[in-house]
């Protein structure tokens, strides 16, 4: 009766770690994760391989990581805890300004501070640019994390534009205004003139006829509803003679 001896390699089964740096993250921020005590890992959620693997994720996520030596794998899970960055929005009042005005720049949101560049901290800022610019404000959440977001404020010259606008036969004033627009004629004769009012893209945002007689030289337009900003009002009369006259609605 014969003997025959058979070697069994048994290999041990790998004691796997799994650990994140750092443990928790704001939205859009990246995490190292690490593995140890195998030789080769793959992660998942991503079927991400290698010891050390860098993760964005948009929600918390629990990662687990398949150790393996040669055919022996064993596997541990690590959580990573995404913290959501605060809502921040920012606008200025008004959006276009002459040279020399002022403009008030209002953060608002879900942040608990913000800080404005160029400005400094506060929800709220006054500012007088003497060109057109582009301000940016971060909020910071009661847990650290931030967002950031802009708004430009237009900055116009606004030459010839005075607190009375003489354009050939037209007077209009105030000018800049908050509300009512008053047009005056020179020549006190019964007409009517054509009233149109276009914003700085060229589009028509207010038409009005304007009745004109020997008793009454002057008519006013509301211009209350339309956005703070740069418009151009266009007087054509019955003889399609236009003037055009530039107008800052404040």
């Amino acid at each position: 009766m014969g003997t025959k001896t058979v070697m069994v390699t048994v290999n041990t089964t790998p004691t796997i770690t799994a650990t994140s740096s750092p443990t928790s993250i704001c939205s859009g921020s990246s995490a190292t994760l690490t593995g140890t005590g195998a030789t080769t890992y793959t992660w998942n959620p991503g079927a991400m391989t290698g010891a050390n693997v860098v993760v964005t994720p948009t929600a918390s996520t629990n990662y687990t990581v398949v150790g393996a030596n040669g055919n022996c794998f064993n596997f541990k899970t690590t959580f990573l805890l995404v913290r959501p960055s605060p809502v921040v929005n920012a606008t200025a009042n008004p959006t276009l300004i002459c040279t020399g005005q002022t403009a008030t720049l209002t953060a608002s949101g879900t942040a608990v501070s913000y800080t404005w560049s160029p400005g400094g901290p506060g929800t709220s800022i006054s500012v007088s640019p003497s060109v057109t610019s582009t301000y940016s404000v971060t909020g910071t959440s009661s847990v650290g994390c931030t967002k950031t977001t802009v708004v430009t404020l237009t900055v116009s010259p606004c030459l010839g534009i005075n607190e009375i606008a003489n354009a050939g036969n037209y007077s209009i004033f105030p000018n800049p205004t908050s509300g009512k627009l008053t047009i005056q004629i020179g020549v006190t004769k019964n007409t009517i003139i054509n009233a149109e009012v276009a914003d700085v893209t060229g589009k028509i945002v207010l038409k009005q006829n304007l009745n004109f007689s020997s008793a009454e030289n002057s008519q006013s337009i509301n211009i209350a509803n339309l956005t703070n900003g740069l418009y151009f009002i266009k007087l054509t009369n019955s003889e399609n003679k236009t003037e055009t006259i530039r107008i800052v609605k404040e």
